[in-house]
């Protein structure tokens, strides 16, 4: 495992911030964020989900918004498909570098073929959870065994957290800018690796990694393909909404977020933050998909894509029944959450 990054960092004013650590991907306890819900798209569909993961009961309709089988598909385009085969087995190795950016040390970790490709390889970036270490989210994540060959790279927040706009941790306390870091990061990979798309750059995270994810694409939507999280939701506003494709994957279980379509406000450090379906409504809209999504079920987890989106985007929501903040790791017909990410960012070329 490689060493963490930095224990302490003295900011302007010379003052060290002590470290705060949840192994679990959690934020420590504290604000909890939420937010009123705009019932659209998103909200029909986990209606109609809900009553298929729980029997097949019908879902009550939500006034004002079409509704149809959510076992049907709607377009020949709509296929994401959950059930590939196993990629062929990859050979791979792993550097870990660093680079200082604004006084913050990142330290990154990039898994990727051991050979030279002789085509352009996807570039994944994966921002772990609170308190992880890159080495710890690359296996529980396990996104290494669903990609095939890919350049994966795991960076390292300041203090293992993320400065994501109302959270997380020690890296919102001093402020530290982790979208120029990420930034930074991002374009030294794809200096120093010849072989990796620039065009094919997608981004994940998990928890306060996934609060980063949507804040880093608010900021550069230009730099990614898609963008998918899990157990997350913005923890700043992004206004105006920039047109990009997006997979958000919760757990009805999560206490850390709400699903929606209704639920209790979470506030964090004063934000109130969007339910997981209210945050897709908004993305729908500002991708400016049309027609009724397709749906699909398999095991626990109710998935629904948007693909007739403007200049090719797609949006997608996965709910998993029951579960919890801990990431997903599929078994008995329901795939993990890397395997559905990994098959949303296949849909857009990866």
């Amino acid at each position: 495992m490689p060493a963490r990054g930095p224990a302490r960092a003295t900011f302007p004013g010379g003052s060290a911030l002590r470290r705060t650590k949840r192994r679990d991907g959690r934020r420590p306890a504290g604000g909890r964020a939420g937010g009123l819900v705009r019932r659209g798209w998103a909200a029909a569909a986990l209606l109609v989900a809900a009553g298929i993961l729980a029997g097949g009961r019908a879902a009550p309709r939500v006034a004002g918004t079409p509704i149809r089988s959510a076992s049907a598909t709607t377009s020949p385009r709509s296929a994401m498909s959950l059930h590939r085969a196993a990629p062929p087995p990859v050979e791979w190795v792993t550097t870990v570098s660093r680079l200082a950016v604004d006084g913050v040390v990142y330290q990154y970790r990039v898994t990727r073929p051991a050979a030279p490709s002789p085509t352009p390889l996807p570039v994944l970036m994966v921002l772990h959870g609170q308190g992880a270490t890159p080495a710890l989210e690359e296996e529980r994540t396990g996104f290494p065994a669903v990609t095939g060959p890919a350049i994966l790279v795991y960076p390292t927040g300041y203090d293992e957290s993320w400065n994501a706009g109302a959270c997380c941790g020690a890296a919102w306390a001093a402020r530290v800018n982790d979208v120029a870091g990420l930034r930074a990061v991002l374009r030294a990979v794809l200096t120093a690796m010849p072989d990796a798309s620039p065009r094919r750059v997608y981004l994940a995270g998990y928890s306060n990694g996934g609060k980063m994810a949507l804040t880093l694409a608010c900021a550069e939507p230009k730099l990614f393909r898609g963008v998918a999280v899990y157990g997350a939701t913005a923890a700043t506003r992004c206004d105006p909404l920039p047109p990009m494709s997006v997979l958000e994957l919760a757990s009805t279980g999560d206490p850390e977020v709400t699903v929606g379509p209704a639920g209790p406000a979470r506030v964090e450090n004063g934000f109130t933050e969007p339910t997981v379906v209210g945050e897709t409504d908004a993305y729908v809209a500002a991708d400016r998909c049309a027609a009724p999504p397709a749906g699909t079920t398999a095991g626990t987890l109710r998935l629904t894509v948007w693909t007739r989106c403007a200049a090719g985007r797609r949006v997608a929501l996965g709910v998993y029944a029951g579960g919890s903040h801990t990431w997903p790791a599929g078994g008995g017909g329901t795939p993990s959450a890397a395997a559905v990410m990994w098959a949303f960012f296949r849909s857009l070329g990866a």
